[in-house]
């Protein structure tokens, strides 16, 4: 940058000193007016706007409510430790599946397998002295009472046995349905109290997403309806989900519809909860509609419209202009809007370009592609001539 600047202050210090002195005169030419011929010619290209066109396409399009949610069990459990008593061992991590009753953990037992001895030896004892008193009764030996009371003291022995036997039970932790391991909360060594949660099991089956649509579009809600929904999760793939329930309540504080969204069962092991998810509920589907791309259409005092390419009015050759035509629109989507009424299937509408355009605006149908590379070359062709007319004696004057 430096050189050519520096060339072009040398240049015009030569041009200035040919003015004064006279000695150095601008050559001529016979051929001089080609040039002012090409920079008309030039002029003329300039003042036409490039723009990019298309024809309106048949096709089918659907109106969509979109929102987003995130995947949640309807079925999980927190499992809790029954009893009191320090982690001795672990059987399952995050992310197993297990069966319903399956092994989870064990909790220090010593302390209840000992109490479970001593009932047991308390339950034989009072068998033993209920069995001699009831025969004494029948010998005549004994007092009905007495075996009354022998009867009391074994049945107390045997309830207090079951005590034991369901403290020494909790010291087990075990699963209570069947699914998948989402969270751990004890370790080995661990000293745990009744109540603590250990464990959250979410069974997959209960995956389901729920989506609040406004009271607006409860008229066009129904079951079975067709959700296509993209999981952050799972890259690159839509999954297909189905209304199952509407909730027939409008929530007072938003205003919203609960929605109940069920998805495939083979599709449900590919699903995580918690995922964040993108939904889209088709509302209404209409085949062979007349199409034309979003970008094409613009806006104004709520009024759509499109630019239509004709031939220039008043004008001979090839010359084109833009016309703009109002359009009556039915069902959008993200990419596509449906024409009613306005243009035709032979007509050839600007679909890039539309943002530099009035009516009448003289336009060239080009392509992005065709204009980036014109830009490329024009860029090219400039710093080219910079760099040859950059004179190098100039450089080293300065240095």
């Amino acid at each position: 940058m430096k050189r050519s600047v520096l060339g072009g202050l040398a240049l015009a210090a030569v041009w200035g000193l040919g003015g004064c002195g006279g000695s150095m005169e601008a050559p001529t030419s016979k051929a001089s007016p080609a040039p002012a011929a090409a920079s008309a010619s030039q002029g003329s290209v300039s003042s036409e706007t490039p723009v990019e066109t298309g024809r309106p396409e048949r096709g089918s399009i659907s109106a969509y409510y979109e929102t987003t949610s995130r995947i949640q069990a309807e079925t999980f459990v927190d499992v809790v430790a029954k009893g009191v008593g320090r982690c001795v061992s672990t059987h399952v991590e995050e992310g197993d599946r297990v069966a319903a009753g399956a092994l989870l953990a064990e909790l220090d037992k010593q302390e209840a397998q000992a109490a479970l001895g001593q009932a047991e030896v308390q339950v034989r004892q009072t068998k033993s002295k209920y069995e001699i008193a009831r025969k004494s009764v029948v010998e005549g030996l004994m007092a009905p009472v007495e075996e009354e009371n022998a009867r009391f003291a074994y049945e107390q022995a045997l309830a207090a046995r079951e005590v034991q036997s369901v403290q020494l039970a909790n010291l087990t932790v075990r699963a209570p349905i069947s699914g998948i391991v989402t969270k751990k909360n004890i370790q080995i060594g661990m000293l745990v109290s009744s109540g603590a949660p250990a464990y959250t099991i979410v069974d997959p089956g209960s995956y389901r997403l729920v989506i609040n649509p406004p009271e607006k579009l409860a008229p066009r809600l129904r079951l079975k309806q067709e959700a296509r929904v993209s999981l952050d999760a799972v890259q690159g793939e839509d999954f297909s989900a189905i209304v199952e329930r509407i909730n027939p309540a409008v929530d007072s504080v938003s205003g919203t519809v609960k929605v109940t969204l069920g998805f495939d069962r083979a599709m449900l092991d590919r699903i995580k909860e918690g995922a964040f998810a993108r939904v889209r509920l088709v509302l209404e589907t209409k085949e062979n509609a007349l199409l034309v791309p979003r970008d094409a259409v613009g806006e104004e005092n709520a009024r759509k419209y499109v630019f239509r390419v004709r031939p220039a009015s008043g004008s001979e050759g090839d010359r084109l202009e833009a016309e703009r035509v109002d359009i009556a629109v039915g069902l959008e989507d993200s990419n596509r809007v449906e024409v009613l009424s306005g243009v035709s299937e032979e007509d050839s509408i600007v679909v890039l370009g539309l943002e530099a355009l009035k009516p009448g605006t003289p336009v060239r149908v080009t392509d992005s592609a065709q204009e980036i590379a014109q830009s490329k070359r024009k860029a090219d062709e400039a710093a080219s001539s910079i760099g040859e007319g950059a004179p190098s004696s100039s450089v080293r004057d300065v240095h």
